[in-house]
């Protein structure tokens, strides 16, 4: 898996731009936000990276086609990091937005660069979803996961397994009650954009176009039943 995945993207282990990681007998692939970057480099879609951290008397307002930041020398604490990819196929760019929080790791590195690794928490993730890049982990993203791991590994098999089979029937349960709610219109569009992540991604935004073109608050949601059937 490794090997087919280093050259499925295009990446050197020899580099350093990816790796293999064992801890515990579990494998993880990991690559770092330059082996996203170099995936996007080789892109003919890739149209740059926007991305900067915010801190808490920073000015900061997202937008739909951007980010309006601004701050000055008096800044106070990390409050995260936000990432923007850009394709030239597509409307709007790629945002995703780390908090701080829920990142930051009990490690050396962090705590003596905590700006750069929140930084490439969000540049990562971005550009990995903009990209649909799988089966690999970035290195900064690595703590969060493991903390994770470590957590599941302190509850019996047992109880795990028992705790699945109730999820899943619960998830079951939940899905058939939310398919038999939709309306035939919701049905039709749901049928049509199955698990596609592109095609979620263009309808969603496609409805921020119509909530904008009407004039329509952001904090409000619209229906798709509201769109004509063109």
């Amino acid at each position: 898996m490794f090997i087919y995945l280093a050259k499925n993207y295009g990446l050197d282990p020899f580099n350093k731009e990816i790796f293999f990681w064992k801890k515990d007998g579990k494998p993880t692939i990991m690559t770092s936000r330059d082996g996203y970057l170099k995936i996007a480099d080789r892109h003919p879609q890739y149209d740059g990276l926007v991305s900067d951290v915010v801190r808490e008397n920073d000015k900061f307002r997202r937008k739909e086609t951007g980010i309006n930041h601004q701050y000055g020398t008096n800044r106070g604490q990390i409050v995260g990091s936000y990432a923007l990819v850009y394709r030239k196929d597509r409307s709007y760019p790629v945002y995703i937005f780390a908090p701080f929080k829920e990142y930051q790791a009990d490690s050396k590195i962090w705590k003596q660069y905590p700006s750069a690794m929140i930084l490439k928490v969000a540049e990562s993730i971005a550009l990995k979803r903009a990209f649909s890049v799988s089966g690999l982990v970035s290195r900064e993203e690595m703590a969060v996961q493991q903390q994770s791991d470590y957590n599941l590994d302190e509850i019996p098999f047992s109880q795990v397994q028992s705790k699945k089979n109730s999820e899943t029937k619960k998830d079951e349960t939940l899905k058939n009650n939310q398919v038999n709610s939709l309306t035939k219109r919701e049905l039709a569009i749901k049928e049509i954009v199955g698990d596609d992540p592109k095609l979620k991604e263009d309808l969603y935004n496609y409805l921020r176009h119509v909530k904008r073109e009407k004039g329509i608050d952001d904090s409000k949601k619209i229906s798709i039943n509201s769109l004509s059937k063109d």
